[in-house]
């Protein structure tokens, strides 16, 4: 490194290095929810918009992101299906978020510190997930909000600023909720160092107006609780043995900064009962954590007074982040890689603060900087690696199960196969996660692999069982998803009792009442039965909902009184209404 590294300079090697390191992510696909929140989500519609602040795919099961919603909304309807595009704009996202690091370390650290500490950030794999998962682009957002109202908050605060940093705050929240964070960051901020009394007053009466005004946003236009998903099994187990996980969840963020070999998509373990390995271990390191910052905090009131205010704010800065994402209140996994985004900067000024008080002048030196490079190459190699893990669905879950086999990862591995026509290796994994938990996606999909290898009766147990699965609350406003009906709708028409799926029709309709499948499949029931008539009147109904081409094909015949055929699974089925 030069001599002396000017603002602009280092700021060039942030965003070259960050361009390096995640230029292969560019060509990633959509990946996870990237489909269902984006993609393939019909919520993201102008004819939606009236319900972005309400009820949808992303304010429900306890987290309320009506600003996500926009966001994505505003994204899709320039970039359409285009994953470049949105893994472009993430990557510089995080870039800006790397400059803003180097921006409020600079004003506690050396220059040269800052800049290596900014790059760790840019560059460590544990970002890959933060980065390349379009789907969580929200979290980008919130940090980018929550730096730039901290670097406000730094200069004397006029009444407009008030205003602006009010709504950047009340902004961040409604992106996520862990926007509170950056809420008290910014109030501990004030606090530590603005030296006008009135400021201080002032800024806590915005703080708490702000939280007030998110709480009545959410409880009252967003009707949306604090209540997770019940699915996981973080969030159904007791609180005592969530309390016995918390160690596990601490050590795995401190162990992954430090050695991140192992990096996982989607972590559902709970800690059942305390072993060595799975409790009193990770309690000893995390505790030894713990006293090692008293006794530095301790070291520097005594001999480096002017640092500790800023450990202070460092060191409160992963309290906060930690304390958010470590089970206290459950979340929908237990651990993952883009929760410790936030708490990062705050493990990274706290480690500058430590650095720049023992080491001084030996920051300087070449011994120093030589060690960084060695460090910032074998992160950003490692980052790299896990870029070409998030290529798609299957290549990612193929890695990543290697390491977490959950209920989650075989059904979601299971879907993949299903789409490339391996259905044994499909049904394998949906069988593995009915055992480990089984629930009604899991189920169906069992039963749908079954269908595809020709096991029609093993398809509609599997179909049944779906449907009478332990309720979990997964369908907004609904009892069950509308593939579980459909697709036993489709097996009783097919191949059972033409009254019997009648009557299961008709019940399935009153749940989805605008479905023109399930019309669908009620016209073919009724041609089974030769209710001309009522066939027909089915048939309208599901051509005018969605007018395919295969709507409009029953739709015609059964008008003209012809027969028709329709082919499932390379088998014809012939039908007629008289």
């Amino acid at each position: 490194m030069p001599e002396k590294i000017t603002s602009a300079r280092a700021i060039t090697i942030i965003v070259i290095l960050g361009i390096v390191v995640f230029f292969n992510a560019l060509f990633n696909g959509f990946v996870g929810d990237d489909k269902s929140y984006i993609t393939q989500n019909p919520e993201l519609s102008p004819a939606n918009t009236i319900n972005f602040f309400g009820k949808n795919f992303f304010n429900t099961a306890g987290q309320y992101r009506p600003i996500t919603v926009i966001y994505f909304y505003a994204l899709r309807a320039i970039a359409g299906n285009t994953a470049f595009i949105y893994h472009a704009l993430q990557i510089s996202l995080h870039i800006t978020n790397a400059v803003l690091v180097l921006k409020i370390l600079d004003s506690f650290l050396h220059r040269r510190l800052s800049l290596i500490l900014s790059l760790v950030f840019l560059v460590h794999p544990l970002q890959v997930e933060s980065v390349s998962y379009i789907a969580q682009t929200g979290g980008l957002i919130l940090f980018f909000l929550g730096l730039t109202v901290l670097s406000q908050v730094k200069k004397p605060l006029r009444a407009i600023n008030y205003i602006s940093v009010s709504a950047l705050l009340l902004i961040s929240m409604l992106i996520k909720e862990t926007g509170v964070i950056f809420v008290l960051l910014a109030v501990l901020y004030v606090f530590l160092f603005a030296k006008e009394s009135s400021k201080k007053t002032a800024f806590v009466f915005c703080a708490f107006t702000n939280i007030i005004v998110y709480f009545f946003i959410r409880l009252f236009v967003g009707q949306i609780g604090f209540s997770t998903r019940p699915l996981t099994p973080i969030v159904h187990i007791p609180f005592t043995q969530r309390l016995t996980t918390i160690p596990s969840v601490i050590f795995y963020y401190l162990k992954t900064f430090i050695w991140p070999s192992k990096l996982i998509i989607d972590q559902q373990w709970v800690v059942e009962y305390p072993t060595i390995s799975t409790f009193f271990l990770p309690l000893a390191i995390d505790v030894t954590f713990v006293v090692v910052m008293l006794l530095v905090g301790y070291y520097l009131y005594r001999f480096h007074k002017s640092q500790l205010r800023a450990f202070v704010f460092f060191s409160s800065w992963l309290i906060l982040g930690l304390f958010f994402h470590s089970q206290i209140f459950p979340l929908d996994m237990t651990v993952a890689d883009r929760w410790f985004y936030l708490p990062m900067v705050g493990l990274l000024g706290t480690m500058g603060i430590i650095l720049q008080a023992f080491l001084k002048e030996k920051i300087e030196s070449k011994y120093f900087i030589g060690s960084a490079i060695v460090i910032l190459f074998l992160l950003s190699t490692r980052t790299v690696t896990r870029n070409t893990n998030w290529k798609d669905d299957l290549t990612l879950l193929q890695h990543d199960i290697q390491y977490e086999n959950n209920f989650n990862m075989n059904n979601n591995l299971g879907i993949e196969y299903i789409n490339i026509g391996e259905y044994q290796k499909a049904l394998s994994h949906f069988l593995t996660s009915v055992r480990q938990q089984e629930y009604e996606y899991n189920l169906h999909n069992t039963g749908v692999a079954y269908e595809k290898l020709g096991n029609v009766e093993k398809a509609k147990e599997y179909y049944w069982k779906s449907l009478n699965a332990t309720d979990y609350g997964l369908f907004q406003g609904h009892n069950h998803d509308e593939k579980s009906y459909k697709s036993l709708a489709s097996t009783l028409v097919f191949y059972d009792d033409p009254q019997k799926a009648k009557e299961f029709i008709q019940n399935a309709l009153q749940d989805y009442p605008q479905s023109s499948d399930l019309w669908f499949f009620l016209a073919l029931a009724e041609a089974k039965l030769k209710n001309t008539q009522k066939a027909l009147q089915a048939a309208q109904t599901a051509y005018s909902l969605s007018p395919n081409p295969q709507d409009t094909y029953v739709y015609s015949r059964l008008k003209s009184n012809q027969p028709f055929e329709i082919i499932v699974n390379d088998k014809t089925f012939k039908f007629s209404s008289y």
